[in-house]
């Protein structure tokens, strides 16, 4: 596992009786309705992204203008032996997230897919269908961070990751 995803252990009494995720999500939902600037619920590690794939991590710096870039990458769909879904990261990630995150609430209880072996350690809500596992789910994943602050380390789109994606959930098509 790459250094750059381990994370200390918060007890599931910590994090249950934090009320920081909460209002991270909360503020995530505005950001990503806005197109505004991520680094302001991410850590200084960036925002891993994990979709159909292993995570990839944003870096710090690209946060804030990530879901405004007009880049658009090819990324890991569902299935399928190459990266078939083309678009900006607000295209692929922000928007199928917001629209979920405004259908469910958020849950803290385990997935109906295994957790990438890199987030395993970082405790999680999941916006989904309670009655149809895996309907639209994604998964956010937070860390407390050396000075006790909450941050948003990892978004997932909950799902088996495509068995053709061996690194990355991304590849840039056009800057």
């Amino acid at each position: 596992m790459p250094a750059h995803f381990l994370t200390r252990q918060v007890s599931d009494m910590r994090f249950g009786g934090a009320t920081e995720p909460g209002e991270l999500l909360d503020k995530l939902g505005s950001l990503l309705d806005m197109g505004g600037n991520l680094g302001l619920v991410a850590g200084e590690r960036g925002l891993a992204v994990a979709h159909f794939a292993p995570p990839e991590t944003f870096p710090a710096d690209d946060l804030p203008e990530l879901l405004a870039s007009t880049e658009i990458w090819s990324w890991w769909g569902r299935s399928g032996s190459i990266q078939d879904q083309d678009g900006t990261f607000a295209d692929i990630v922000g928007t199928p997230l917001i629209e979920t995150m405004n259908r469910y609430e958020a849950r803290a209880e385990p997935g109906d897919a295994p957790v990438p072996i890199e987030l395993v350690n970082y405790r999680s809500m999941v916006y989904s269908d309670p009655a149809i596992p895996g309907k639209d789910a994604w998964r956010v994943f937070f860390e407390l961070d050396h000075d006790d602050n909450w941050t948003i380390a990892a978004i997932w789109r909950e799902s088996l990751p495509n068995p053709n994606a061996a690194s990355g959930s991304r590849r840039l098509i056009s800057a």
